[in-house]
């Protein structure tokens, strides 16, 4: 038994009373008045990985009306309190995704004690979505004059309590459904259960072990994701990520494919073994899925067997629409009628097939209309890197690679490097309804190519296209393709016997406590798409410049990149890209993906991304779903992309987290065939769906048509924006143009925030505003902004928010008081110095010189300089061997009055005892003066020769901003004046000739003045005497010091 934890009711005839210390609750129609009652329950007690099998709901009946009434109970929305609840402000429906539709109601009839309802749908539904079950009872209708009124929780008598009455018990072989703690599959019986619970088609399984589903063949299998035709309806759809984790089904048979329907979800790393899947009545037929919208699929292989169908039917999928499918191929045969492919059997009406890339067909194809080895009609489709095999038989539009294809774009924008085998289907041209397809729209290299079977079993014919196969790296690091271990057409990484070796970094293990280390531009770009890299944890140790190099992107889409990188405070230069034609996201990152994804003290230099079809677009990450990104900046980023456009991140959703991060430069939108509402913005194109960003700023040039921010493009549903600040020039040509946010509205909040951009947008515009371009909704948004500011001189002809009147808390102001701190500390904002508004020190101003800024971004620059680049080891005791190290202060523009200094030495894996600090060195001390150790010390000397550093770290006493500077010397081997690695008779001569003459040919003072006095003397040829002798230290080593 759950008892509730909180309920309340509304009250029509008093629309702003609360009633949620009450003792009962009323629902129906009394009086003039009309009553609804909300409760809420916490499901957490049920553990994780159950299914509710009953639920029923059970309140005590106080009075009721006669003739009693017909209460409903319906869920609703977890967001309410029950002492904020009236009827003015009552808690909202349940989301459901798609299209509306009427909601079938749970009605009780009212009666003796209690009044009971079976809520085990909804239950058990709202256990496996957020683990709260919150609902309203209304009279099933509100006009009759009937009610009735319930015990509540706060009778302070339990047994009076609304009640949950739960059975529960467990599902599937484990797990929670959740991303890092999936559903765990292990047998068919569990894998067929999967379809009978639509309510967990958006969890996530786990394929443990290789399964038969030989039990479970025809009508016996539990279809996962329904559908009926190729206009699908929304409601029915898996929508979850099932990771086949490289196992295998076997003994499948079904008229459908493994899944029925599958919109925005995910399928990876499965093996379907010899399938049956045979309907000559059902169209959308397909060895992994019959139909998928908007999916991501990769790693995946239909082995043999035999598919077919109507119409719309593929070995691997059967209707595809606007999905990315990478890594994956088919050899089942396939047979239908119209719209028939090896792979796929036709693309999606509207938005095309996606985008397909690195996968092969090899299966006999045989069908009337639309017929081809690879695609039945790829109309709209872009295919890269992929090739077929199968024989090919129709009547009409039959390709040896695609059957058919009418692009509302050219066909040089279709496909990319693919190959067919032009001995098995010899008299047929690659695409059906095109009879030569290297003469349309193709400039040389031809994209679609017949090969013998010969070339097409050579892997140079592939590399040659820039294909990225196991052992080279000229094409990528992700090794994609291979040659089998005997003769025969390339295959994928993942159908190799032994999968190949991971690439080759600078030390760690990819975890959390052991990263990848990353050294060079090599090893970044050896990440690239691979499978087996995508959660794992990389550190970058030194700045890398990608000047002249190709980089290949981590993470394009499909993948999803859901470890952690972490930056180490290093930068990457002149990172390029320019992507085909691709409706994808694009970035240094393309997506990351998942709570513990996250991206950490990073910059990007000069990074140039230019995708004028990309659809999450930005220098650092096209897509965050649900990531972390900090201390993350793009400097002088060029950034070109067509939808959710950002100088750092292109769409930030679905409670994601940006904190600490900037970006200058210019971002822009493709205008042509410019879609309604783009998103683009300085910082992030859009932010939505739960996300935040803070404490982070643009200074850039955005432009385009509509939805264009100085910061974000489009900031909605529920997303805050906390401490930011934008500058530069907003130019569009339509609506939504705003200094900060283009677009803005849905519940999200902006608060102690500013725009200094210049913002010009056309005169007919409603939509162009200082800070806002617009809101959405009819709703009031006074209470949605807190202490905003907007730069009112700059921008004389605007108001704050450009569509409606502007509230209390958006306020514009000169340039003078936008420069001016106790403009912004009056209304509450945290400045360094003051503690009234807070002790976190966000802000900090140059009063009358520029508009505020962060604490962290006052960069300090300092030198460090050495009076000398090497000593030699000390004797004994003495502490003459030694060097000055000097700090300077080049540039701190906040002015600290005073600064810190850390002192530390960094050594070489041969060297275990640091040089003794004679003088300063403190943390007060610009300077530090420090001796090498005694020579009775070898661990202080470095037999290999190899340098030291010294580092300093100055932080600013008033604003904590800092930096480091450091610098190398040498430790050379006591008594080798000649710097040869040993000491012998040779140094002595050398040494004597000098303290006799004065000279010793190119040899120094220094280099004889073994105990650094003032003189060089028989001291000095008696200490190397002792040394070469062996009386004294070591007297060789490997090699001499590097520095002299």
């Amino acid at each position: 038994s759950i008892l509730a934890i909180e309920d309340t009711y509304a009250n029509s005839g008093d629309p702003c009373a609360n009633y949620g210390s009450d003792n009962g609750f009323c629902s129906g129609k009394s009086g003039s008045s009309i009553y609804r009652a909300y409760l809420k329950f916490d499901l957490s007690g049920i553990p994780a990985g159950n299914v509710v099998t009953s639920a029923t709901l059970r309140i005590d009946n106080g009075f009721v009306s006669d003739p009693a009434p017909e209460l409903d109970v319906s869920r609703i929305s977890d967001r309410w309190d029950e002492s904020t609840v009236t009827w003015n402000d009552q808690p909202g429906d349940v989301y459901t995704p798609g299209p509306p539709g009427p909601i079938v109601p749970n009605r009780s009839l009212v009666s003796d004690d209690t009044t009971t309802w079976d809520v085990t749908e909804d239950v058990d539904g709202d256990y496996v979505d957020d683990g709260f079950y919150s609902l309203k009872i209304v009279s099933s209708d509100e006009n009759s004059y009937r009610s009735a009124c319930f015990f509540s929780k706060d009778t302070g008598v339990p047994d009076w309590a609304p009640t949950l009455e739960i059975e529960y018990m467990p599902i599937f072989g484990g797990g929670a459904g959740e991303p890092d703690d999936p559903y765990q599959i292990w047998t068919g019986e569990e894998f067929n259960t999967i379809g009978l619970h639509p309510n967990r088609w958006s969890k996530h399984y786990k394929l443990m072990d290789d399964i038969s589903m030989a039990g479970y063949s025809g009508g016996s299998y539990n279809l996962i994701g329904t559908s009926t035709s190729p206009n699908h309806t929304y409601g029915g759809e898996f929508r979850g990520v099932f990771d086949g984790n490289y196992h295998t089904i076997s003994d499948f048979s079904n008229s459908k494919g493994v899944f029925g329907y599958v919109y925005d979800g995910t399928i990876k790393c499965l093996k379907l073994d010899s399938p049956n899947i045979s309907s000559f009545s059902n169209d959308s037929v397909g060895g992994i899925a019959g139909f998928v919208d908007t999916t991501n699929i990769m790693d995946c292989s239909v082995i043999g067997g035999t598919v077919s169908g109507d119409n719309y039917v593929g070995g691997f999928v059967g209707y595809c629409k606007g999905s990315k499918i990478s890594d994956c191929s088919s050899s089942a045969s396939v047979s239908g009628g119209d719209y028939v492919g090896g792979f796929i059997g036709r693309r999606g009406s509207l938005g095309g097939g996606g985008v397909l890339s690195n996968c092969y067909a090899t299966g006999s194809v045989g069908g009337f209309n639309y017929v081809g080895g690879f695609m039945g009609d790829s109309s709209d489709t872009t295919v890269i890197n992929c090739y077929s095999t199968g024989l090919v038989a129709g009547t009409t539009n039959v390709g040896a690679f695609f059957g058919y294809n009418n692009n509302q774009f050219t066909l040089d924008d279709t496909a990319f490097d693919c190959f067919w085998d032009s001995d098995i289907n010899p008299t047929l041209p690659a695409i059906g309804n095109i009879a030569d397809p290297c003469s349309i729209n193709i400039t040389d290299p031809c994209r679609i190519i017949g090969e013998s079977t010969a070339n097409m079993q050579t892997q140079a014919t592939f590399t040659n296209a820039g294909w990225d196969f196991v052992g080279e790296t000229a094409n990528g690091g992700s090794d994609d393709w291979a040659m089998p271990p005997a003769t025969g057409y390339p295959v994928l990484w993942h159908e190799l016997p032994v999968p190949p070796p991971l690439p080759a970094f600078a030390g760690g293990a990819g975890t959390a406590p052991d990263p990848y280390l990353i050294e060079t531009e090599a090893q970044l770009n050896s990440i690239g798409h691979n499978s087996r890299l995508m959660d794992k944890h990389f550190k970058l140790m030194n700045d890398l410049n990608m000047d002249g190099l190709k980089y290949y992107m981590i993470a394009p889409e499909p993948y999803a990149f859901s470890g952690t990188f972490d930056g180490n405070g290093h930068t990457i230069s002149n990172i390029l890209l320019e992507p085909l034609f691709d409706i994808s996201s694009f970035g240094f990152i393309s997506n990351i993906k998942g709570n513990g994804a996250s991206i950490h003290d990073l910059t990007l230099v000069d990074p140039n991304v230019n995708s004028d079809w990309g659809w999450g677009v930005g220098s650092l990450v096209g897509k965050n779903e649900g990531g972390t990104i900090t201390n993350c900046h793009a400097a002088n980023a060029n950034i070109r992309g067509w939808v959710g456009v950002g100088g750092l991140v292109g769409v930030n959703y679905w409670y994601s987290m940006i904190s600490g991060c900037s970006a200058t430069g210019n971002v822009s939108e493709n205008t042509f065939m410019s879609p309604l509402f783009s998103c683009v913005g300085g910082l992030v194109g859009e932010n939505t769906f739960w996300s935040e960003i803070e404490n982070s700023f643009a200074k850039c040039n955005v432009s385009g048509e509509d939805c264009l921010g100085g910061l974000v493009g489009a900031s909605v549903i529920y997303s805050p924006i906390t401490n930011c600040y934008a500058g530069g020039n907003v130019t569009g040509t339509a609506n939504y143009i705003g200094g900060l946010v283009g677009r803005f509205g849905g519940s999200s909040e902006i608060s102690y925030s500013y725009s200094s951009s210049v913002v010009t947008g056309p005169n007919e515009s409603e939509s162009v505003g200082g800070l806002v371009g617009g809101k959405i909704g009819s709703s009031s948004i006074s209470d949605y902004f807190t202490a905003c500011f907007w730069d009112s001189e700059i921008n004389p002809g605007l108001t704050g928010i450009g569509n409606t009147t502007d509230p209390c808390d958006i306020i514009g102001e000169s340039t003078a008081n936008m420069q001016t701190e106790t403009t912004f500390t009056d209304v509450g904002w945290d400045f360094l110095g003051e503690t009234a508004n807070g002790t976190e020190d966000i802000w900090v101003v140059l009063e009358g010189i520029d508009y505020p800024e962060f604490v962290w971004q006052g960069p300090l620059a300092v030198s460090l300089d050495i009076d000398s680049a090497w000593m030699y080891q000390n004797v004994l005791t003495s502490t003459n061997s030694k060097l000055t190290a000097s700090v300077s202060i080049l540039d701190d523009p906040l002015k600290n009055t005073g600064y810190t200094y850390e002192w530390e030495f960094i050594l070489p894996d041969d060297v275990s005892i640091a040089p003794a600090i004679i003088n300063g060195g403190t943390l007060s001390d610009p300077c530090c003066i420090f001796a090498a150790p005694g020579c009775d010390q070898p661990g202080g000397l470095s037999d290999s020769g190899r340098a030291l550093t010294i580092r300093v770290t100055v932080t600013g006493d008033d604003y904590d901003n800092s930096a480091q500077a450091e610098a190398q010397f040498g430790i050379a081997l006591l008594g080798d004046a000649n710097n040869d690695g040993v000491v012998n008779v040779a140094d002595r001569a050398i040494i004597n000739a000098f303290w006799r003459t004065g000279a010793a040919g190119p040899y120094t003072f220094t280099d004889c003045n073994i105990n650094c006095d003032t003189a060089v003397n028989v001291a000095d040829r008696s200490i190397a005497n002792a040394v070469w002798r062996g009386v004294l230290g070591q007297n060789s080593v490997t090699s001499p010091c590097s520095l002299r």
